[in-house]
């Protein structure tokens, strides 16, 4: 009997929002291999801290990508565990994590701490592969509206300068380049998911390593961008409309976006009093300014969203089922 080909899915993103696509994909197995591609420039809270104090890099993302492709439950054992638990009167350790000090003293022990990644996989029995976008040490920079420039993930996801200035562009400095072995799964990959999460610190963020574009643009894969819907108004200052989103990805992509899932439901007015409690915007589905490009752009409007404006992985499951099927293009 032949093999069953399974298609090759690869996340790219950084946060929670590759796990969101995993918790979803990990329910297909037949059908798919799963790998994540993660932004390596956070420089926020506990990981921000230990890479100032052990020169470390930030691990907080690539653990969250690794657990979230356990076999075991992810968000209800092990991301509370190691990574939603915020330790409290406990002397230095306060503010850290379970999962960020491990990584962090594993690394120091081993000296690799690409070892550190690989022996967390092992315990906690993923089901795909994770690769940090790149091995490079470098900062994540935005030139704003006014010209004024912003340095760090953190300054920019938390930003303390006026909000009514946008951002223009962003670069790392210094430059780095794509790991081979996340380049290559880009190359290989027959879809690759961007989103959700931030436009910039969460997706741009990867597709300005060197080496990105060229992956992408060998790779046959489809690119599908996942939206959320909505967005932190106190948080970096990017795209306000899923037209502008578009428009901003595609600047640093070397082709059009393939598909774009979006939700459309109008939330009663209970949801919208939260959101603005919350600090959170409805993100306005503007389908009809995204630019018109040849080839590109299936629209793809599903009911992807739980409680809270959140992204649901469970809600995920038959949009994806439905893409890998190739049922969209018929």
């Amino acid at each position: 009997m032949a093999k069953k080909h399974k298609k090759k899915i690869v996340c790219i993103g950084g946060g929670n929002g590759p796990a969101i696509s995993i918790q979803a994909l990990k329910t297909m197995l037949e059908d798919v291999d799963i790998a994540a591609v993660i932004a390596m420039f956070d420089t926020g809270g506990s990981t921000g801290r230990l890479r100032q104090e052990f020169g470390t890099q930030p691990f907080s993302d690539l653990m969250r990508a690794t657990l979230s492709l356990s076999k075991y439950d992810y968000e209800g054992i092990l991301r509370p565990i190691f990574y939603k638990t915020r330790f409290k009167d406990a002397g230095k350790l306060d503010g850290h994590n379970l999962g960020n000090l491990f990584m962090t003293l594993s690394a120091k022990y081993d000296g690799d701490w690409l070892h550190v990644l690989r022996a967390l996989g092992q315990a906690a029995e993923i089901v795909g592969k994770v690769e940090p976008v790149t091995l490079d040490v470098a900062d994540l920079i935005v030139e704003l509206s006014d010209g004024q420039h912003i340095k760090t993930e953190s300054a920019i996801d938390e930003p303390s300068y006026d909000r009514k200035l946008r951002i223009k562009k962003m670069w790392l400095e210094p430059r780095a380049k794509i790991y081979p072995a996340a380049r290559k799964l880009i190359e290989k990959a027959d879809y690759i998911v961007l989103g959700p999460g931030s436009t910039y610190t969460s997706i741009v963020a990867n597709l300005i390593v060197d080496g990105m574009k060229e992956a992408l643009k060998i790779s046959r894969g489809k690119i599908i961008y996942l939206t959320g819907h909505v967005y932190a108004t106190n948080k970096e200052t990017g795209p306000e409309t899923l037209s502008e989103r578009i428009v901003e990805i595609e600047r640093y992509l070397p082709r059009v976006i393939d598909i774009i899932v979006y939700d459309d439901q109008k939330p009663g007015n209970p949801d919208l009093i939260r959101y603005q409690r919350e600090h959170f915007r409805l993100l306005p589905k503007d389908v009809e300014n995204i630019p018109k490009q040849s080839g590109g752009h299936f629209l793809m409007k599903r009911d992807i969203i739980a409680e809270a404006g959140k992204m649901s992985s469970a809600k995920l499951i038959p949009v994806f089922k439905e893409i890998i099927k190739d049922e969209v293009w018929k």
